[in-house]
């Protein structure tokens, strides 16, 4: 399915030509802009879709001048071929002080190189790919973020280079999860099949008074029933894994197996520079009494 833009209400206005005229875009550079912005974009009901939207924000990132990115090459040790202004605004180094060195100066202790390793092979073979890493600014501090691979081919070249879409990560240290807060709130482990580790009191009484001690250990499946779209809510737990917060709605079961629908956040949980755990904040879905 493909989607145009309406650009007819694009007119120059008259009165403003003077003002504005050499300052800012006209009409024809703005469609070609748009245009180019849009061309990777898909429909959020696409089947596809969760795959290429690293992809086209990217593309709309680096053709607005804005977020975070660098084009490193494919094979180790990764050197960086180039990088974005607003580099110093995340990692303290300049673009001149990153082009030309490898990746290792933005590694420390709790980097998983391995898995950056992997991502940015995944990206030379041609995957998307939207990793969580651990990088360090100039000051030696951590940096969580969520990062975004994709190829592209070398200016006037035969090469290919794998750019990187960095931003901020999303995630809660455990003891914030672990913590009653007054939120409906269960953990788990980030890895299948999502063993429970705990449950606020507030959860235990949504779901119609559960039990934590025969709860705790089991498989988070307990807590739905067949109409449940498992392969929905495995796909959000493994986006969340990129350090990105996720929301979703659900059918699950109470106790007594009486359907629930309920509006769910996934929070990634932090411990030691990887993503253990899983914090789901989960309510009654807007509009559903009882």
């Amino acid at each position: 399915m493909e989607y145009g833009i309406d650009f007819s209400g694009l007119e120059e206005d008259e009165e403003d030509d003077a003002q504005v005229a050499g300052k800012l875009l006209d009409p024809r550079t703005f469609q070609e802009f748009v245009s180019k912005a849009s061309s990777n974009l898909y429909h959020a009901g696409a089947a596809s879709s969760q795959d290429k939207m690293p992809a086209a924000r990217l593309n709309y990132n680096k053709l607005i001048g804005q977020g975070v990115w660098l084009d490193v090459e494919v094979d180790p040790p990764f050197k960086v071929l180039d990088a974005s202004p607003t580099v110093i605004e995340m990692f303290g180094f300049n673009e001149q002080e990153i082009v030309g060195r490898n990746l290792r100066m933005l590694q420390g202790p709790l980097t998983n190189t391995a898995e950056l390793t992997r991502a940015i092979q995944g990206c030379s073979n041609g995957e998307s790919v939207q990793r969580m890493v651990v990088l360090y600014n100039k000051e030696g501090e951590e940096r969580v973020v969520s990062v975004g691979f994709r190829l592209e081919e070398v200016p006037n070249s035969d090469k290919k280079k794998c750019v990187a879409l960095i931003e901020h990560g999303d995630w809660v240290p455990k003891k914030i999860a672990d913590a009653e807060d007054g939120r409906s709130k269960v953990v788990v482990s980030s890895e299948k099949p999502y063993s429970i580790a705990s449950m606020s009191s507030k959860f235990r009484v949504l779901f119609g008074g559960l039990e934590e001690d025969k709860i705790v250990g089991r498989s988070l499946s307990v807590l739905f029933g067949p109409r449940t779209d498992m392969q929905k809510l495995d796909r959000s737990m493994q986006a969340a894994k990129s350090a990105r917060t996720q929301n979703l709605s659900l059918l699950a079961c109470t106790r007594d197996a009486q359907e629930l629908l309920v509006d769910l956040i996934i929070y990634p949980v932090l411990v030691n520079g990887v993503i253990s755990h899983f914090m789901l904040v989960m309510r009654r879905a807007a509009g559903v009494s009882g």
